[in-house]
């Protein structure tokens, strides 16, 4: 079974735009990107949980 995630990324000036969603997830546990849709100012991102 999957399971979406939807981590969007926030505009920045800073060379690493962005903030990073999952640095707390275990390492056990892991994501495959299904979706990266760009719009003005954000990019939604949809994630897999794979098991």
């Amino acid at each position: 079974m999957a399971t979406s995630v939807v981590a969007p990324r926030t505009a920045s000036t800073s060379s690493a735009a962005g903030r990073s969603f999952f640095q707390a997830i275990p390492k056990h546990v892991n994501l495959r990107l299904l979706t990266a849709i760009a719009a003005p100012g954000v990019t939604h991102l949809h994630y897999e949980v794979v098991r």
